[in-house]
């Protein structure tokens, strides 16, 4: 899986000056958050499959640079820059700021385990997640965007039109807790100005975090709100894992387990465009690994021709057989290792054949790892 450079700005209030940078950036992320909306239920889009190759830009392979102008339609240029939008939204809202745990809004109310419930206040667009914060011991509201129009010095240096409409969705909806009492987030809009071979800019992704009122989880709280989202995150993805025994309070995946193992290589590792030491300007989270990963997961694969949960010998059997196959597939897993908030895993395992999450979600391009049962 190739890294494309970009710029990345983040804004907070609190701090006086915006952090803004030109990094390279793996289209793992993108992937793994691809593959996580999928198993929580999104729609099943063929194209991330293929690692994004059908789009990306041919004539430029360092920049994060779409082929063409994305799409040849009007409309299609819109559905595709919403739906990436929406992955690397995603993806540099874990990677950058390390946010787990992402649980898409429904249209009225969201509840998790714990008694914490996200309700609509007033009409119109809502956030796209809510998430957590392991670094503050909070929940996070994080609204994507994308766009093909925009102007990039508004999104180098200004508030482009998506953001300040994003920013007004956080309005529309509130956290409270079993009691009713409302709790502070942090709201993040994350917007991407993509960059095409029609369109010779350079392509720019703006984190911007607008303040929020509420009552902050007090410490002793921290990890019950956090193990409530994770067990949400986890009975979301548990339908198409076909393992519904996640889904109550024990988490018992049962069914086959599958044991996987990943040895490190510096495949895709990103051209470089500056004089700097590329490692230097790769972000620890994103640096390729150095060690083996080894990990044992309620699996399933992800073809362009739907999802097939590993339960039994037949799926272990149709799992061997798909590895000799010509068409993409990948191996999503969910870490047994990680089924509860207390269970972090401590870095992210990441190289050339696929990536492990904190949280305990990773994806593998299956015919590069090693598999048993």
């Amino acid at each position: 899986m190739p890294y494309r450079w970009t710029h990345i700005r983040i804004v907070e209030p609190s701090i006086p000056h915006d952090r803004t940078v030109h990094q390279p950036f793996s289209l793992w992320w993108a992937a793994l958050a691809a593959a996580d909306e999928t198993m929580q239920g999104g729609p099943l889009v063929p194209a991330w499959l293929r690692l994004f190759s059908a789009h990306l830009s041919r004539s430029d392979t360092v920049r994060l640079r779409w082929g063409g102008d994305l799409a040849e339609s009007a409309e299609l240029r819109r559905a595709y820059s919403a739906l990436y939008g929406r992955y690397f939204s995603r993806a540099l809202l874990a990677s950058r700021l390390g946010f787990t745990d992402f649980v898409p809004l429904r249209t009225n109310v969201t509840r998790l385990p714990n008694g914490v419930m996200i309700r609509r206040t007033s009409k119109g667009d809502i956030p796209d997640w809510i998430a957590w914060d392991p670094a503050t011991g909070s929940y996070c509201l994080c609204e994507a965007k994308g766009s093909l129009t925009g102007r990039q010095p508004h999104f180098l240096t200004g508030q482009p039109t998506c953001v300040t409409e994003g920013k007004k969705q956080f309005g529309r909806v509130e956290v409270v807790d079993r009691s009713g009492r409302s709790l502070v987030t942090r709201n993040w809009v994350a917007a991407n100005l993509w960059s095409t071979d029609s369109r010779r800019r350079e392509s720019v992704s703006l984190l911007w975090d607008p303040p929020t009122d509420g009552e902050a989880i007090a410490d002793g709280e921290r990890r019950e709100h956090a193990d409530g989202i994770r067990r949400r995150r986890i009975a979301n993805i548990a339908m198409r894992l076909g393992r519904l025994g996640l889904i109550g309070t024990a988490r018992r995946p049962g069914g086959t387990l599958v044991r996987v193992k990943a040895a490190p290589d510096r495949d895709g590792m990103p051209a470089k465009v500056s004089t700097s030491n590329e490692d230097d300007l790769l972000r620890p989270i994103e640096r390729p690994a150095t060690e083996p990963h080894e990990g044992t997961y309620a699996a399933a694969l992800i073809t362009p021709f739907g999802i097939r949960p590993i339960l039994d010998a037949d799926d272990v059997a149709a799992l061997k057989a798909t590895r000799k196959s010509s068409t993409p597939v990948m191996l999503f897993g969910l870490s047994v290792d990680a089924l509860r908030a207390e269970q972090a895993i401590a870095e992210t395992w990441i190289s050339g054949q696929g990536i492990a999450a904190p949280d305990g979600i990773s994806l593998f391009d299956l015919e590069h790892v090693e598999i048993d049962v």
